[in-house]
């Protein structure tokens, strides 16, 4: 067996799962795109290498981009072409003239409210790492990355908040919204074990990947559906073979937190408990 290859049968039910888990989330999340996402609404998709690298993908629509990495946990749901295509410091400028219409206590409530909205463990989140706020920032003075620290003095902020559970440099969980409209730009799970969510989205992954691409080739649309519902270990309501539709669901109510948090800081995460005044910068959204 070629550990290069991506079986067809293979490729084919791991699409469907993943498409259907991308819909549930989504739907879940009432993002601001065209649902259910199906493969004809991607514009790439990529699906990782069984025999190497294990279960995983990454698909991109016109608005968002979604990533699995080793498991069936959406790890990634990043908006994407989000922000007009001109020069970034152009941009950093006419986004420091927009006002947040959130605060920071209030981007932690968006923040947690979506996670509950995707079965994210957040008592167990934070038993384990203490939420922080950090908001993005870029220096006026300084034109390369590489500039002295005379260039690096004055900061201008901009409203983008990200709501962060674990170090600033390393973030267990990360959730980053757009303060003008208080929109989801963001989320990434790097550990997951957080996320309630099914972590194996196909069964029986041996004998799919035994099945030959001659003989996937001779299904027809019956039982390429039959494939789908035979291997995927997740009902969502609908089998298909190009996605699973997940039935509607409501978001769950959001669990204020106690203690509330201070203001963002604009060079380090601020701890809830007392500010940190650590010179490592936030991070920032990947155009």
């Amino acid at each position: 067996m070629d550990k290069l290859a991506v079986p067809l049968a293979y490729r084919y039910a791991a699409v469907a799962v993943m498409l259907a888990e991308i819909n549930y989330c989504a739907s879940k999340l009432q993002l601001p795109a065209e649902l259910p996402v199906s493969p004809e609404s991607l514009r790439t998709e990529h699906i990782s290498r069984p025999f190497i690298t294990g279960f995983g993908g990454t698909f991109d629509t016109d608005t968002f981009s979604f990533v699995f990495f080793k498991s069936g946990v959406l790890r990634q749901i990043v908006r994407i072409n989000r922000f007009e295509r001109i020069p970034l410091r152009e941009l950093q400028w006419e986004q420091s003239r927009m006002k947040s219409l959130i605060n920071t206590n209030e981007a932690y409530q968006l923040a947690t409210n979506w996670l509950w909205a995707i079965s994210v463990d957040v008592p167990a989140l934070e038993k384990k790492h203490q939420p922080s706020v950090e908001q993005t920032f870029f220096y006026p003075d300084a034109v390369l990355a590489d500039a002295p620290p005379e260039k690096r003095e004055r900061v201008v902020l901009l409203p983008i908040l990200h709501v962060l559970w674990g170090t600033a440099k390393k973030p267990a969980v990360m959730v980053s919204i757009f303060g003008p409209t208080a929109e989801l730009l963001s989320i990434h799970q790097e550990d997951e074990s957080f996320s309630r969510r099914p972590r194996d989205l196909l069964k029986n992954v041996d004998a799919l990947l035994a099945i030959p691409d001659g003989e996937f080739s001779r299904y027809s649309e019956e039982e390429r559906k039959q494939l789908v519902t035979r291997f995927a270990s997740v009902e969502y309501g609908t089998n298909s073979p190009a996605m699973f539709i997940p039935m509607k669901t409501l978001v769950p109510a959001h669990v204020p937190r106690k203690t509330p948090l201070p203001d963002a800081h604009p060079r380090a995460p601020s701890p809830v408990q007392e500010p940190n005044t650590a010179e490592a910068p936030p991070l920032s959204i990947q155009r």
